[in-house]
């Protein structure tokens, strides 16, 4: 009796020390929160909408460049769409996990994500699992599978500086040194990125750091200094490297030939010009068969105005902007500001870099090489977009919000 006893006891005692050597809310499994609401029905179906209308124009997108490899390399025809629906299956899996997952643990989790991810994009500056491809160090190399580790930047600075905003906003108005800290941070996340040789993510990366921080309302003081860090970064960038100026100065110019000067971006506003009210048809574009090269990544817009005309742009920047609309009426609805600021945070950094890609194709700011968000091919890219609105989903549960 008293051997049993001494056995109970002993249980308690490791259960106790477990509680007191782990987080609190990772002990007591606040992690996963299964007791509040479902999930916004409308928003559901804005985000299932983009992605089941992305994975089909990327599709599209690929079509040639997939007959291409297969001709001359024999490659399986299927094999790049295989592996976009390999990485939209993990997003699938992704998004459902942070939907459920507490708030409050994401909350506590962003320091610890924030900096793994810092460690990750300074893996291939040091050619830590990475190799040189098109003149850029991007992306991680393991079993098979590449990913760009500067994608998840994206998300770990926004959920940085919500729980920033969130918890020093008084700070952030009044004081040099509460505003330094996230300047830094986010400098650092910038120039890790910038050192891939990936001079638009970073400068998106500081283009939405220096959005977030103003609608938290930091000083505009201590804005100006980012602003000026960021400008100085990418005017150096430019002019140190040839073909950024060259990029810069076709830009301006207007001037272009096709032989290998502005050829893509001239050939983007032909597929555009000739696209009328309807478009040639799904699957029906002539300007993805070769004439505009890896249309399915930064020009993939320009296929889906070929394809399907004013009602394809329509339809892509109508559920862009209804997926801000969702977001805005999420934060309205809670009473949280955490909550309210990182929805819409989450919301302004996806259409942002929508509205930056398709900008970029019908010429109205200079080629970057940023991704049109669900419709790029590209597995990375589509994965931290299904994350980020598996926390939009979250955020939009009935009940309890943190």
């Amino acid at each position: 009796m008293s051997a049993l006893f001494d056995k109970q006891r002993s249980k308690i005692q490791i259960r106790i020390k477990a509680k007191r050597t782990l987080p609190r809310w990772l002990s007591e499994h606040r992690w996963i929160d299964l007791q509040r609401g479902a999930v916004d029905l409308e928003l559901l179906l804005v985000i299932l909408a983009l992605i089941l209308f992305g994975f089909v124009i990327t599709f599209s997108g690929y079509f040639y460049f997939s007959w291409q490899q297969y001709s001359q390399k024999g490659t399986p025809l299927l094999y790049f769409i295989s592996r976009q629906a390999i990485w939209l299956m993990l997003g699938f899996i992704s998004m459902i996990f942070l939907s459920l997952i507490s708030p409050r643990a994401i909350h506590k989790a962003t320091p610890i994500f924030f900096i793994l991810v810092l460690l990750l994009n300074l893996m291939p500056v040091f050619g830590i699992l990475g190799q040189e491809i098109r003149g850029g160090r991007r992306w991680i190399f393991l079993g098979g599978f590449s990913f760009q580790p500067s994608e998840l930047a994206k998300l770990a600075l926004v959920l940085y500086l919500a729980r920033i905003v969130n918890g020093h906003r008084e700070r952030l108005a009044t004081s040099f040194a509460g505003a330094l800290r996230p300047m830094l941070m986010v400098t650092l996340l910038g120039l890790s990125v910038f050192f891939q040789n990936d001079l638009s993510t970073s400068v998106f990366l500081f283009g939405i750091a220096i959005l977030i921080l103003f609608m938290g309302g930091i000083s505009l003081r201590y804005l100006v200094i980012q602003l000026a860090m960021m400008l100085g970064m990418s005017i150096l960038a430019i002019i140190s490297t040839p073909f950024r100026i060259q990029r810069v100065l076709l830009w301006l110019s207007g001037d272009g030939d096709l032989t290998k000067n502005g050829r893509q971006a001239i050939l983007a506003l032909r597929a555009i010009e000739n696209s009328g009210i309807g478009g040639t048809g799904l699957g029906a574009g002539e300007y993805k068969l070769g004439r505009i090269s890896l249309v399915q990544s930064d020009y993939i817009f320009a296929a889906v105005v070929e394809e399907l005309g004013f009602l394809g742009i329509m339809s892509v920047i109508g559920l862009f902007l209804l997926l801000l609309v969702k977001a805005y009426d999420i934060g309205q609805k809670t009473k949280k500001h955490y909550t309210s600021f990182l929805a819409i945070a989450l919301a302004t950094t996806l259409a942002g870099q929508a509205f930056l890609n398709m900008a970029v194709v019908v010429g109205i700011f200079p080629v970057t090489g940023l991704p049109l968000p669900f419709f790029s091919a590209g597995g990375s890219n589509l994965l931290v977009s299904m994350m980020m609105c598996g926390i939009l989903l979250n955020l939009s549960r009935k009940e309890g919000r943190t």
